[in-house]
């Protein structure tokens, strides 16, 4: 399920997507974002007859929020509602960003930050964290954008992008 609140719009248009890769540029230096996105499990008293459905990792119960951040702090993007047991890979394959993404959501060959947890996409960096890159990988350090919250820790770490997008920049 898909939450919106009136303070809370999801892009829609082209110019509303450059205006917030303008902001992560102009205040984190890491051109060509368009938000940093992770999942966080939300505690539940669990539904009567749900089994283990909605079970994290941890052995507690919980939904889980998917959320995209902009520059500012702010959500553009949040899914809420998955059960617990579920990955945070797994809850973004079925949200409607997911789909949106596949079918090039960003102008000009973008792309958001996340974490280990989600896929290497042409729109989606994650960390590198090994000591040798494969040929049709490139490497990319990002700058300050730790600040952006938890969504995900980006302070200088090499960042993997697939090598279609890094063709594109």
């Amino acid at each position: 399920m898909c939450i919106y609140f009136p303070f809370f719009q999801v892009p829609t248009t082209e110019m509303e997507w450059k205006e917030i890769e303008r902001n992560f540029s102009d205040k984190w230096n890491f051109p060509g974002c368009y938000g940093a996105i992770d999942g966080k499990r939300i505690a539940i008293r669990v539904p009567a007859n749900c089994g283990s459905t909605f079970y994290n990792y941890e052995k507690n119960k919980s939904t889980v929020l998917i959320a995209v951040v902009g520059p500012n702090y702010q959500f553009i993007y949040n899914d809420i509602g998955s059960n617990g047991s579920l990955s945070d890979g797994g809850v973004f394959r079925n949200c409607s960003l997911f789909e949106a993404l596949e079918n090039g959501l960003f102008p000009n060959n973008g792309a958001i930050v996340g974490d280990d947890a989600f896929p290497l996409k042409t729109y989606l960096m994650k960390p590198y964290r090994g000591a040798n890159l494969a040929y049709d990988e490139k490497k990319y350090t990002t700058t300050d954008c730790q600040e952006v919250g938890e969504y995900p820790k980006m302070d200088s770490e090499s960042w993997l992008v697939d090598s279609e997008y890094s063709r594109n920049l």
